[in-house]
């Protein structure tokens, strides 16, 4: 059986024939691998979708995560500075926004339409052209609490739970909608068959479960609903 039939069986609550195996993100360790930093090779999707096939032939992992650690080149397609001049997962230089008022400024449209963006988006393609038979291709995404903090920042965020809550949801439908536009496009491919959704912001080690149930839970149950129904 191939790693992604086993795979397929794990989700369908069916007894694999063995355990199926993944390392859950990784893209920096195969950007590193491939002698690259993410500035060198985020224009063109051949070199993004090489080096997590690498990743692929030296593991076999049963589930492939691809996209993982390009998640904040959305953001910084809106506005925001990023650094990106290592094999390291490029990291934010602030935000894109400094208060709630400023939302209506912020647009989809330029992230999609920016060439990185949709080179990213083409290499998740050629991954699953070249190996989605074998492996299962997860392509991985900020869930939308976790991508609105990238936007506004982190304290500025957890303060709008209490003082704006209003304004922070309007944010954080932006952050889904955004999240969808591009996963969208992702999952035009018939040999990626679903998604993962990543909210290290929404821990219980950053926000009370009540804060969890009102902020992050209806935004990823909708995109759930979303992935479910493409």
């Amino acid at each position: 059986m191939t790693g992604r039939e086993i795979a397929q069986m794990a989700f369908e609550l069916k007894k694999p024939p063995r355990l199926p195996v993944t390392l859950i993100g990784g893209g920096a360790w195969a950007v590193q691998h491939a002698g690259k930093t993410f500035g060198q090779i985020k224009n063109d999707p051949k070199q993004i979708a090489d080096a997590f096939i690498r990743f692929f032939n030296l593991f076999r992992n049963d589930l492939m995560w691809t996209g993982s650690n390009f998640l904040n080149y959305p953001v910084h397609f809106l506005g925001c500075p990023i650094k990106d001049d290592s094999a390291d997962s490029p990291a934010l230089a602030g935000t894109v926004i400094q208060s709630l008022d400023e939302i209506d400024r912020l647009s989809i449209e330029k992230v999609l339409q920016n060439p990185t963006l949709q080179a990213i988006i083409h290499s998740h393609h050629r991954v699953a052209d070249a190996i989605g038979k074998e492996t299962m291709i997860v392509p991985t995404q900020w869930a939308p609490f976790t991508l609105t903090a990238r936007i506004l920042g982190m304290e500025p965020l957890l303060i709008a739970t209490i003082q704006e809550p209003e304004k922070l949801s309007r944010l954080i439908q932006f952050s889904t909608e955004l999240t969808w536009a591009i996963l969208e496009r992702i999952l035009e491919h018939p040999d990626i068959p679903g998604a993962n959704f990543s909210d290290p912001v929404a821990s219980g080690d950053v926000v009370s479960p009540l804060t969890f149930r009102k902020f992050s839970a209806p935004a990823i149950k909708e995109l759930v609903n979303r992935v479910k129904a493409k």
